[in-house]
């Protein structure tokens, strides 16, 4: 995942959080908002008019940064696709980034737009299908870069990314689960920049530090556990991440993870909007607990608390 793809979002979360953490904090509260079926769309101009300027000046600021800060500045070549390079350079890590930050973005647009007034079906649709060009243009832009190539793995994972909020609302399972993001830079160092070959302080290109999570809530999935009084919140979560022999050349071993994990709606259930903004923006971070490591070439190992 190249930099400017993550500088991007990371731009959009920081100016757009606020509003789409507010409107989902107005839904009722339950996992998936406007669970009513009674529920009547009523488009509000006035909202929809907020939510399209927000938008409109975020994309806007984050295309002139782009442009005058972080994106590539070399002359631009005839449009090509990648080589191969993206999939090997972080073992396809990279490609969980995608999906995570795709899914980040489209729930949040689609709470805006249930917030303007629209039926949430059709919100989280139209999120996930902004989202989604969002990342195509982006891949469109790098396939005349020297150094990138329009990568048709980035744009797959991020679109897929982008359609799970949509997917939750079609799936009963899917419904009790959500994608997280956990960062620690632990034993290996210094962070390393995989793209640039070298160490920085860039924590969104330190692979070997990042593990992305599917986290599923687990009396909701365990029919025999529905009627009884096992913790409503209490998850099982899947983690990957990246070990230390990782050299940005195709060497290195994936790790996984097992771990137990919170639901921070469901545990805290909060009624004031200011503890709503808090407990939303918690979450997709996965909130550090034990776990247990394994994998191929990674020895077994047992973490009292790992984050």
């Amino acid at each position: 995942m190249h930099i400017l793809f993550k500088t991007l979002f990371l731009f959009i979360i920081l100016i757009q959080n606020y509003s789409f953490v507010f409107a989902r904090a107005w839904q009722t509260d339950s996992i998936i908002v406007q669970t009513d079926s009674s529920f009547k769309s009523h488009t509000y101009p006035k909202r929809l008019a907020i939510a399209g300027g927000v938008t409109v000046f975020t994309y806007s600021y984050v295309y002139y940064y782009m442009k005058t800060q972080a994106w590539w500045k070399e002359s631009p070549i005839a449009f090509h696709f990648d080589a191969g390079r993206d999939k090997i350079y972080a073992r396809g890590h990279d490609k969980m980034g995608h999906f995570f930050l795709g899914s980040f973005v489209s729930d949040r647009m689609g709470a805006l737009l249930q917030w303007s007034g629209i039926e949430k079906s059709k919100a989280a649709l139209y999120g996930a299908l902004w989202s989604s060009a969002t990342q195509f243009v982006v891949e469109v832009k790098d396939g005349y870069a020297p150094t990138y190539g329009f990568s048709w793995r980035d744009a797959t994972w991020g679109s897929i990314g982008c359609f799970y909020p949509y997917l939750k609302l079609k799936s009963r399972f899917l419904a009790n689960t959500e994608v997280k993001f956990s960062y620690f830079p632990r034993e290996y160092g210094p962070i390393i920049d995989l793209t640039a070959r070298k160490r920085t302080a860039t924590w969104h290109d330190d692979y070997i530090n990042q593990t992305y999570w599917f986290s599923f809530n687990i009396k909701n999935n365990i029919s025999v556990l529905k009627e009884t009084k096992f913790p409503n919140w209490l998850n099982l979560a899947v983690g990957a991440s990246l070990d230390q022999y990782t050299d940005g050349h195709g060497q290195g071993n994936h790790q996984w993870y097992i771990a137990l994990d919170i639901d921070t709606k469901r545990l805290f259930k909060p009624k004031k909007l200011f503890w709503k903004t808090v407990v939303n923006s918690m979450a997709n971070i996965k909130i550090p607990a034990p776990a247990i490591q394994f994998g191929r070439n990674v020895p077994f190992k047992f973490y009292p608390i790992y984050y």
